[in-house]
C-alpha cells in the first residue's frame, strides 16, 4: 500500500511532502495572479488571499522565488527527516512518524482542495463570468471561514482514522484541527485586537 511506502521510506515521504508544499505555493501564486488580474473587481479580501501572515507579503508581491518559502521547505524537510530517524530508533512499528507525516500531508491535501475551489472561483470572476457586483471580506471573516473548513477536514480525517485505525489519519485530524484553531484565534485577534 502506498501509505506504508510513505511511512517506511523517508525519501518517498520527503518527496511527497516537498511536492505538496511546492504545489501549495505555486497554486497560491496562480490564485493571486487571477485575483490581482481582475477577480478583485468582484471580491476583495481585506488583507489579500494569503492567510498565513508569514507569506502574505511574498504572495501579494507575486514572488515566484521566495527565500522564506525555501527556508521553510528546507527546515520542515529536515525536521521530518529527524522525526523519521528518531522513530526508527524506537522500532519499525513506531507510530510517531506516521502521525507527524499525516499531519503535514493531509493538512496540505485540505489546503489543495481550497486552491482548486479558488482557481475555479477566481478564473470565472476575472472575466465576470456568472458574477456581478462586488463583495468585501474582512480579514477576520476570511480566517473564520478557513477555520471552519479545517475543522471539517479534521472531523473527516478523524472518522477515517476511526474506520482504518491508521495513525496517519489521526495526524491529519490533528494537523487540520491545530491549524483551524490557530485561524480561529487569528480571526478573533483581527476582529477585536484590543479584546484578544
Amino acid at each position: 500500500m502506498l501509505l506504508d511506502w510513505i511511512v517506511n521510506n523517508v525519501w518517498l515521504a520527503l518527496l511527497v511532502w516537498a511536492g505538496l508544499y511546492i504545489s501549495d505555493y505555486a497554486l497560491t501564486l496562480r490564485s493571486a495572479r487571477l485575483y490581482q488580474g481582475g477577480s478583485n473587481q468582484h471580491v476583495v479580501y481585506e488583507k489579500g488571499i494569503e492567510l498565513t501572515p508569514f507569506y502574505r507579503g511574498e504572495i501579494a508581491a507575486l514572488r515566484s522565488i521566495s527565500p522564506r518559502f525555501l527556508f521553510m521547505l528546507g527546515f520542515s524537510s529536515l525536521l521530518l527527516g529527524l522525526i523519521w530517524f528518531l522513530s526508527q530508533l524506537w522500532g519499525p512499528d513506531a507510530w510517531l512518524f506516521e502521525i507527524i507525516i499525516g499531519a503535514y500531508l493531509l493538512l496540505e491535501v485540505s489546503v489543495h482542495m481550497r486552491h482548486i475551489r479558488n482557481l475555479a472561483y477566481f478564473g470565472r470572476m476575472k472575466n465576470s463570468q456568472g458574477v456581478s457586483g462586488k463583495i468585501e471580506y474582512s480579514a477576520w471573516l476570511t480566517l473564520q471561514i478557513s477555520a471552519i473548513d479545517l475543522i471539517a477536514f479534521a472531523a473527516l480525517f478523524l472518522i477515517v482514522f476511526w474506520l482504518t485505525g491508521r495513525p496517519f489519519f489521526a495526524g491529519g485530524a490533528l494537523g487540520c484541527a491545530v491549524t483551524g484553531i490557530k485561524h480561529w484565534r487569528l480571526a478573533r485577534k483581527e476582529k477585536d485586537p484590543k479584546g484578544f
